[in-house]
């Protein structure tokens, strides 16, 4: 590095959280000098350990109910030029700015490319918001919109917690690391105990997290690791994934203490109160699971760590933070309700469709400039990539493919008991049809 690795130096001013949207609606238009925030909120996630030593100037004094918000600063180019030993160079001094004859004009920022802050730290983590423009918050909510399609009757408009799935989808977008989890024994009488619902939404949000080069694993028992790996081994053969997504059982995991940005459940059986895990049925499925939910009660004490739970009737791990709602709309909500509570939850007719609109709107996440600036701290964003929708959504074949796969290592529809690609009682072509509404509001995206 020739610049002896500099750090990005960074000024700050704290702000109450009613005036963060106006800081950033007015910097964000000065796009030629400092321009929106590189980051909001708590200081150890840009590596900020002690916010009280500074390079220059005093110690802030920050009051409660204020947010501290960084933006770059020119010392940086000051020190990059210090350790490039340059011969000659104007810039300027802390405090006294280098002004040119050059206007710093503000770009016009409509209401709908504009940025939008929107806050994503759980109660218990220090505060952090992150950048996304109005448009894509919308198509996010389109998307959300298509998946709360309710063919089985399971009340999931009324489950579902507002803003939990853009806060998921977010959430998921600044994690580097991130652990999968499914498993959903039903299948009782059969050589194979899971279902159809699960494991092709585990693979389409695994498969979008390593398009965006995050660290992920997919979580299971042990007893689903053939049928993961195999189904990887497809979704690399038709171009979906540059390499595996590693396996790794609950145990394994459990005993590894590996750590993680972000837990996501997806059609994974949680705790009830009474620590036995059920089915729709009421039927005890404990027997056939490993304790995964230890992590979940876990991460509820950690100040890092995101949990997210997907699910369509209450029973689903994560889903405990809907529980009340559970109680009162679910039948025998009292009995198989989850006892265990995610930070967020996306609720979805069909758990598949949670996790193909989460993949999907990463994909709108990694295409919006103002999300991946913020992202990148404002370094490098001339260099966004060019990305290809496939790399994040399955195809219609692959979505086919892989269900007739599963299915030809008896993976089952968990109502229907077929082997038929059905998921949920619901045929293909149902399920088709939806990715197909949520890739027409990518596609929409594109043409604005």
């Amino acid at each position: 590095n020739k610049f002896g690795g500099v750090k990005m130096v960074v000024s700050m001013r704290n702000l109450v959280k009613d005036q963060l949207q106006k800081a950033v609606s007015i910097t964000s238009c000065y796009t030629q000098t400092h321009g929106a925030p590189i980051h909001i909120g708590d200081p150890n996630r840009i590596g900020i350990s002690d916010i009280m030593k500074t390079i220059t100037g005093t110690s802030p004094v920050i009051n409660e109910g204020e947010v501290p918000v960084f933006w770059a600063c020119g010392v940086t180019a000051k020190q990059a030029l210090q350790a490039l030993k340059a011969d000659l160079a104007f810039t300027h001094y802390p405090g006294s700015m280098f002004i040119t004859d050059l206007l710093a004009t503000p770009s016009k920022i409509d209401d709908i490319d504009g940025p939008q802050v929107i806050a994503i730290s759980p109660p218990r983590c220090p505060y952090y918001a992150t950048l996304v423009s109005h448009q894509k918050i919308n198509l996010l909510k389109q998307l959300e919109s298509i998946i709360l399609h309710d063919p089985g009757n399971c009340e999931v408009q009324k489950l579902r917690e507002d803003g939990d799935f853009i806060k998921s989808v977010l959430t998921l977008s600044h994690s580097e690391s991130v652990a999968v989890v499914f498993g959903f024994p039903c299948n009782f009488g059969f050589d194979c105990l899971e279902e159809t619902d699960g494991p092709p939404g585990a693979l389409a949000i695994a498969q979008a997290l390593q398009t965006l080069g995050k660290k992920v694993v997919i979580v299971s028992e042990e007893r689903n690791r053939g049928i993961l790996e195999a189904s990887i081994e497809l979704i690399m053969s038709q171009g979906g994934l540059d390499s595996k997504i590693e396996f790794l059982s609950c145990k394994e995991l459990l005993q590894s203490g590996e750590g993680f940005d972000c837990l996501v459940a997806i059609e994974r059986v949680g705790q009830a109160k009474d620590g036995a895990h059920y089915t729709f049925k009421g039927i005890d499925v404990t027997q056939y699971l490993d304790p995964i939910d230890e992590l979940f009660i876990k991460a509820a004490h950690s100040v890092s760590m995101v949990t997210i739970g997907i699910g369509d009737r209450g029973n689903e791990l994560g889903l405990g933070r809907v529980k009340e709602k559970v109680l009162e709309i679910v039948p025998n909500g009292v009995t198989i309700g989850c006892d265990v509570a995610s930070d967020f939850v996306v609720l979805a007719g069909v758990s598949n469709w949670g996790g193909y609109a989460i993949a999907a709107g990463l994909y709108l996440l990694a295409t919006c400039p103002i999300h991946w600036r913020y992202l990148k701290h404002g370094i490098n964003t001339n260099e966004m990539p060019k990305w290809e929708l496939n790399q994040f959504v399955p195809t219609d074949k692959l979505t086919e493919d892989l269900l007739r796969h599963m299915n030809d290592h008896g993976v089952r529809d968990g109502i229907t008991k077929s082997l038929d690609q059905s998921v949920d009682g619901i045929p293909l072509k149902n399920h088709l049809e939806q990715l197909q509404s949520m890739r027409a509001v990518v596609f929409s995206s594109q043409a604005n």
